[in-house]
């Protein structure tokens, strides 16, 4: 029986501790405090950790993030409580004081403690997340289709988390309140990258802190790093494809409200249309966003996109992009990309008999497949933690040391295909692998592959083109993801090989992008 390692990512530090626990339990976070001001100002209790009757019998940590769920409800009822309707639209006010800190019946502190109900934010804060039934927003009572959901006359999970917190000054002020700062926010902007020739990101450290104070205050990351797979390895962070705060929860339910329920603006053309918003969990950047293509066709020499100058492995790169979107979009619409290549498959006209109002949309990530139906995330790993990852002996790394020999993307084809008595593979010579990617390692392809070439080499260009010269002398898509020894032709190719095709041979260290000149004369 076959088996193999993967990593499940769990992790309880997704957390509203930071600006919602009580100053005292959290004396680390430079936030502290700044969520519990508005319930001490106006005569509310701040729980702490010493309000949960488990204190003794659970990790302190439990404890802590039970008093901030405690805050966050009392400051909601505060803040919005006037305003709540039931599922039926009609008024259903909370009323919250310092006499009566626990509010009336329609308030959700008193649910939590008083009616020892659960709270779920996306039971008024929909989000597609949860939604596996494809049903959209609902509202109606418990044994309804909609169960007790009140989610058309408030805005979606992502806008109220992203846009709502965007907006908060360091005070913790929202625009419209008295002396809210627009130009001093609580969770700052992050700068797009500046890489200089050599492939460095020079405003790399400012970006990281950025990414502490935004992102990880909420995400699992600064323990966790949620983000830690290739793209995090070439120093690309969660904005770079995301954009900021506020493009995040600039979603369909922007101009829904308790008085303008169901005022959704939903529409196929997100990735045309300026001024159609998002839906979150579906309309995200993807591969293609900044794989943009191939060796001969990409968008790395557009206008307004950032490029990619060089790998992680300094290995020069103007193929591929930095980030997801173009840099004079103020929506941060993931880029689309003509060349498919390495773009994940649209959507489909129709799914099992339903019509999909999302046709001709780049697919997510996570649900493509390719290559026979194999899954994406089978052969890179999953979303944030594409393989590889920059330690050698991160845990992500086993699955595909254990399935390949050694770590980064699966591409030996013998992970999957058998290979003969002689060593070869047994699968037929061609480019019909992933990507349209040849037999890797195979002693047939290194002595046939000249019969697949095509006139002036077009297809081997797209892989192994230098984009800078035009020459076959490799690029990054041509990289050795191990050691290969291969069969030269000649001793007519470029130094060292031409030396070390003296016996027949020559070595190609991993990482080196594999060009013409290395078996034989250069192309």
């Amino acid at each position: 029986m076959a088996t193999l390692d993967t990593v499940l990512p769990i992790s309880g530090e997704a957390s509203c501790n930071n600006c919602h626990a009580a100053a005292s339990d959290v004396p680390d976070s430079p936030t502290r405090g700044v969520a519990t001001a508005g319930l001490t100002s106006a005569g509310l209790p701040v729980a702490s950790q010493f309000a949960d009757q488990e204190l003794a019998g659970v990790p302190l940590k439990v404890s802590i993030e039970y008093a901030s769920d405690i805050n966050v409800l009392r400051l909601h009822d505060l803040r919005h409580g006037s305003k709540y309707v039931n599922t039926s639209g009609q008024l259903a006010a909370c009323v919250i004081n310092a006499t009566s800190p626990d509010g009336n019946a329609n308030c959700l502190i008193n649910k939590a403690l008083v009616q020892n109900k659960p709270v779920v934010c996306q039971v008024c804060h929909y989000t597609p997340a949860l939604d596996l039934a494809h049903l959209g927003p609902l509202a109606g009572p418990e044994g309804t289709i909609a169960n007790g959901r009140n989610q058309l006359a408030h805005q979606s999970n992502s806008r109220v988390m992203h846009w709502h917190h965007g907006n908060l000054d360091t005070n913790a002020r929202s625009p419209g309140d008295a002396g809210y700062n627009a130009n001093s926010l609580l969770f700052p902007t992050m700068p797009l990258p500046i890489q200089n020739s050599s492939g460095l990101v020079t405003n790399q450290a400012v970006r990281e802190s950025v990414l502490d104070a935004t992102c990880y205050q909420c995400h699992p990351g600064k323990t966790t790093k949620c983000l830690r797979g290739a793209m995090r390895t070439g120093d690309m962070l969660c904005n770079d494809c995301h954009g900021n705060m506020k493009q995040v929860g600039d979603d369909f339910t922007k101009n829904v409200s308790t008085t303008n329920p169901g005022a959704f603006i939903l529409a196929k053309d997100f990735y045309t249309n300026p001024a159609t918003p998002r839906v979150p969990w579906a309309n995200e950047p993807g591969c293609g966003s900044c794989h943009s293509g191939d060796a001969v066709s990409n968008l790395a020499s557009t206008a307004i996109v950032i490029k990619n100058t060089r790998d992680a492995l300094g290995v020069s790169d103007n193929i591929r992009l930095r980030v997801a979107f173009r840099t004079n979009d103020t929506k941060a619409t993931p880029i689309v990309p003509t060349n498919k290549r390495f773009a994940e498959p649209l959507v489909l006209a129709s799914y099992n008999g339903f019509t999909n109002p999302g046709a001709g949309n780049p697919q997510l990530y996570r649900v493509s497949t390719g290559h026979g139906g194999i899954m994406c995330e089978g052969c890179h790993g999953a979303t944030h933690a594409e393989w590889p990852m920059a330690n050698p002996l991160a845990n992500d790394n086993r699955t595909a040391q254990q399935m390949q020999g050694h770590e980064g993307k699966i591409q030996e084809c013998d992970a999957c295909h058998t290979r003969g008595t002689s060593g070869d593979l047994t699968m037929p010579l061609g480019l019909g692998g992933p990507h349209g990617l040849h037999p890797v390692n195979d002693h047939r392809w290194n002595l046939n592959h000249k019969n697949f070439s095509s006139g002036g080499f077009t297809d081997c260009k797209v892989c192994h083109m230098d984009p800078a010269t035009g020459l076959l002398t490799g690029s990054v898509l041509s990289k050795t993801s191990a050691d290969r020894v291969v069969t030269c032709k000649n001793t007519l190719g470029i130094a060292p090989y031409n030396t070390d095709c003296a016996d027949g041979t020559a070595t190609i260290p991993k990482g080196t992008p594999v060009g013409c000149g290395f078996c034989h004369k250069q192309k």
